[in-house]
């Protein structure tokens, strides 16, 4: 047998093991084949209230920043291995008197890691107390981890007194191209009956004080916060509250207001641990809408 004959039957060899191990790791780690792209969208329903997206292949830069600066992880690794998108999904249910929440990864490999990981995190309060089932793997590209949540009964006859008459058509999207976005719908009370709830899984009180103010934002339709990171520790958001067409002029200029005065107090609580925070909000017609830069984002980033 020639020599030329043995190196070609040895490389075929060599291409069949290459292949076979490629074949096993993506099996059991989905690490070869990319997993096709699956939205959030596919998931929400009629009754979803509130979403957070984070689209994870903007978050490259700040993880390579934050985690990977000081190992030598190859530039390419990134871009294959971050999944398409994740996302947090509530749905409110009046009837029940609960919420369901769906975690949701769409993974681009390394689907079985990505759910072993998320199944291995410990949650934060509440959501350790929403989701006491294990995330699993529905299929390639699809990462859903389910839980559930009481809405708190006295906020919520308080909701339904105050919005008895509202009426939702077609549910709230997100509008896309950000690297977090989140939004909040209150046209039905639901924001607030979900804000609340995580208010009191908190530990916090709901008072009579608090809940006879429930009419102030009763005009409030929607919020919608966007945040994109940007380099040197510094982070850019948006927020828009919209309140309903037929809203008082004044509600909405008090609301405003309410705004301006929320951000006066952010501004000193991030002063506290080094943070910088600039920026402003006007109104516009039945929109309150705010741009911020967050600055020296480290010390925050240190407390997470």
């Amino acid at each position: 047998m020639s020599k030329k004959l043995i190196a070609f039957i040895i490389f075929v060899a060599l291409l069949i093991v290459v292949a076979g191990a490629g074949l096993v790791a993506d099996a059991n780690y989905g690490a070869v084949r990319s997993s096709p792209r699956i939205s959030h969208e596919t998931l929400a329903k009629p009754e979803t209230r509130a979403l957070v997206v984070i689209d994870a292949p903007k978050t490259r830069d700040f993880i390579k920043q934050q985690f990977l600066k000081d190992l030598p992880v190859p530039g390419w690794v990134l871009p294959l291995a971050l999944p398409h998108e994740a996302a947090l999904i509530v749905d409110v249910d009046y009837a029940m008197s609960g919420m369901d929440v769906t975690l949701f990864v769409n993974d681009k490999r390394l689907g079985p890691v990505i759910r072993d990981k998320m199944n291995g995190v410990q949650l934060p309060a509440p959501l350790d107390q929403w989701f006491t089932r294990p995330a699993t793997l529905e299929a390639r590209g699809k990462i859903i981890r389910k839980g559930s949540a009481s809405l708190n009964h006295m906020l919520l006859a308080r909701v339904k007194d105050q919005w008895a008459d509202a009426a939702v058509s077609d549910r709230l999207r997100v509008q896309g191209g950000h690297m977090l976005e989140v939004v909040l719908d209150n046209r039905d009370g639901a924001a607030i009956a979900i804000l609340g709830s995580i208010a009191t899984a908190q530990g916090l009180s709901l008072d009579e004080m608090t809940l006879g103010r429930l009419g102030m934002v009763r005009d409030l339709a929607s919020l919608r916060l966007q945040a994109d990171l940007l380099p040197n520790d510094t982070a850019k958001l948006h927020l828009e509250l919209a309140c309903r067409p037929e809203a008082d002029p004044m509600m909405v200029q008090i609301m405003g207001s309410a705004v301006e005065f929320a951000y006066g107090f952010a501004i000193n609580q991030a002063q506290l641990v080094g943070v910088k925070v600039s920026g402003s909000s006007q109104v516009k017609g039945t929109v309150i809408e705010g741009d911020y830069t967050v600055s020296n984002l480290g010390p925050l980033l240190a407390m997470l």
